[in-house]
């Protein structure tokens, strides 16, 4: 009993470290004049309602000092209407009111996941507080959509756990309405090893580019525009620290002659992707990883990270669950875990954060390649329950590989 209380008054100092980060971000936010992402697409919407083009570049901005680069795909030009029914000035504040809600939510589903215990949570505030460049803050300050995309990424997650495939496939189809890309996360499905999953992953994946092929019949002009914008986005560095952007900078720095540089970039890249999708997939079969549906969702998340050839700073919020579960399960030694959470939060390097995150991804499929199968006698919980499972039972498997 005297344990538990002191579990609960260390979580509960921990939770109000969080809250006052979210404070912290909230003035920086209340005081400058950011949320610049907010403003494309309100700016854009309204040309888009007065029948101009939101994708084009010619096209001046209403607001002064608003880029008027649109990337995202033309039907969420109709959800961004509701923008319009504020007035700027209000709406920066209402839009940040809601993703305080968001982020509320976010922080939920990454609790009732993980159900940590006092050590897990307080790796998870660490990670949350310090690594990847804070990249809560990063979405805050810039009025992004990626925790909303989060929302619904975790919230899949959770339904993906209670044995809900449909609602999983229904969220995870929402977080890709806006930017696309994290539509491969359905295929988190293959681990219940049965046709029904696969068909629902399938189908899902099937309907969405139907979906998307419906909008270029209707509205070809924009939909052209919209390939267009993104096609032409070659984003690199602190602000899109991201495996292909890596190594077109790379490429750069070996000073090769200019008509090689995107093609040997593009070479390497695919060569990285082969050897991480390969690993990974060695791990997972060699250790059963997906009986486990907890440890194969962090490892889904982290390779899929690595393979993304685009993934912005903001994007890593994606990560921060999955590196404090590698802490966790993988390192028993709090130095071990220290040093890697000082790499986590470095900024050495503007490409520091993939560096990290394939820290991460190296440690968590080191640790699965030499350990026992996660099945069999010493399984943990499986199916809908697994999202109880205990991380101490986790770190069962796990502690016979640091002391090998």
């Amino acid at each position: 009993m005297q344990r538990l209380s002191r579990d609960r008054l260390i979580q509960c100092i921990l939770s109000l470290c969080l809250i006052l980060y979210v404070g912290r971000i909230t003035y920086q936010v209340a005081t400058r004049n950011g949320q610049d992402d907010l403003k494309i697409y309100y700016d854009r919407t309204a040309r888009y309602v007065g029948g101009q083009n939101p994708y084009d570049k010619d096209l001046p901005a209403l607001t002064p000092g608003v880029r008027n680069h649109f990337v995202y795909p033309p039907a969420t030009l109709e959800i961004f209407k509701a923008l319009l029914v504020f007035d700027l000035p209000t709406l920066l504040y209402v839009y940040y009111g809601v993703k305080l809600v968001a982020l509320g939510l976010l922080f939920l589903f990454w609790y009732r996941i993980a159900n940590p215990d006092t050590t897990f949570f307080l790796l998870l505030t660490l990670v949350c507080l310090f690594a990847y460049n804070r990249p809560i803050g990063l979405d805050c300050r810039a009025g992004n959509i990626s925790v909303f995309e989060q929302c619904f990424v975790w919230g899949g997650v959770w339904c993906f756990l209670r044995g809900r495939a449909p609602l999983f496939c229904l969220l995870i189809l929402c977080s890709a309405f806006f930017k696309i890309v994290t539509l491969p996360l359905v295929f988190l499905l293959v681990a219940n090893g049965d046709r029904k999953s696969f068909l629902w992953a399938a189908g899902s994946s099937a309907a969405f580019v139907i979906f998307q092929a419906l909008s270029y019949i209707m509205q070809p002009d924009l939909f052209h525009g919209f390939v267009r914008n993104a096609g032409s986005l070659d984003e690199r560095g602190i602000s899109n620290p991201a495996s292909l952007a890596f190594f077109r900078d790379f490429v750069e720095l070996l000073h090769v002659a200019p008509t090689w540089n995107r093609s040997l970039a593009t070479v390497l890249y695919a060569l990285f992707a082969l050897l991480v999708f390969s690993l990974a997939c060695w791990a997972a079969v060699r250790s059963s990883v997906w009986r486990n549906k907890v440890a194969w969702i962090m490892l889904f998340f982290l390779t899929y990270a690595l393979l993304s050839p685009r993934f912005k700073d903001y994007s890593y919020i994606l990560l921060i669950l999955p590196s404090a579960y590698v802490l966790k399960t993988c390192l028993s030694s709090w130095i071990w875990r220290l040093v890697v959470l000082f790499v986590l939060s470095g900024n050495f390097f503007v490409y520091q954060p993939f560096v990290a995150a394939c820290l991460v991804w190296g440690i968590y499929v080191h640790s699965l390649i030499r350990a026992q199968s996660l099945g069999g006698e010493r399984s943990c919980e499986r199916g809908p329950d697994a999202v109880n499972v205990s991380t101490t039972c986790l770190r069962s498997h796990f502690g016979q590989i640091i002391h090998a």
